[in-house]
């Protein structure tokens, strides 16, 4: 039986990391706020729908479920508005 170890288990959770995780957050969050201000129609929001998800959304979910594996308290505020 192979054991499949993930990145949670294999990097240390240190400070460090765990700010530098939540700075990518923020800047995500930006990102998701400037494509949603300059999509004005749904025709715009269908075309780049897929783009803002693969590039905005995915890697903004994954470093939440990162911080959560690592016992990180994670507040619904901060998911939705970014890390202070």
């Amino acid at each position: 039986m192979s054991t499949s170890l993930e990145i949670w288990d294999i990097i240390k959770p240190t400070p460090q990391i765990i700010a530098a995780i939540k700075e990518n957050y923020n800047r995500l969050i930006e990102r998701q706020n400037k494509a949603a201000d300059f999509l004005d129609t749904v025709q715009e929001q269908d075309l780049y729908v897929l783009e803002i998800r693969l590039e905005i959304l995915e890697p903004m979910a994954k470093y939440i479920y990162v911080l959560k594996k690592w016992n990180v308290v994670v507040s619904d505020q901060e998911i939705r508005d970014g890390f202070k």
